[in-house]
């Protein structure tokens, strides 16, 4: 893991930026096209991550929702559309280390892999396992 101090928050902020245009940089073809409903592996530190890609304006928990509330979700789903959001990818992503599952944003060049609904099930049914099933 890698930490890094700012003086500022400019500097922090332009760091932000520089390292957001580099992973931007990196995106192949592939991963440009992931959209709600794939599924995908990505290795971390040597973890491996399963993840799914959501629709940030759909509720992500059963219940039922006032028309406010739902009109807030989708408010919020907006930062999706701004520019600098385009690598990233509103996901639920579970592990050995986070079997729960964990929602956030990953950004698309972080993917290593993108997996079927059934190998993603398949996962989930083994525990999210540390050595998937072997490279194509």
């Amino acid at each position: 893991m890698h930490f890094q101090a700012f003086n500022t928050y400019e500097d922090m902020m332009s760091e932000v930026e520089r390292a957001r245009d580099e992973a931007d940089g990196q995106v192949q073809p592939w991963q440009a096209v992931l959209a709600p409903g794939d599924f995908f592996i990505r290795i971390w530190s040597g973890l491996v991550i399963y993840g799914e890609i959501l629709d940030p304006a759909v509720p992500q928990f059963p219940g039922d929702y006032s028309d406010e509330a739902l009109s807030e979700i989708r408010r919020e789903a907006r930062i999706y559309e701004q520019p600098e959001m385009r690598g990233y990818r509103f996901t639920r992503c579970y592990s050995v280390a986070c079997p729960e599952g964990e929602f956030g944003d990953t950004h698309v060049s972080s993917m290593t892999r993108k997996i079927t609904r059934e190998q993603f099930e398949q996962a989930r049914a083994s525990g999210w396992p540390e050595a998937p099933w072997p490279r194509r």
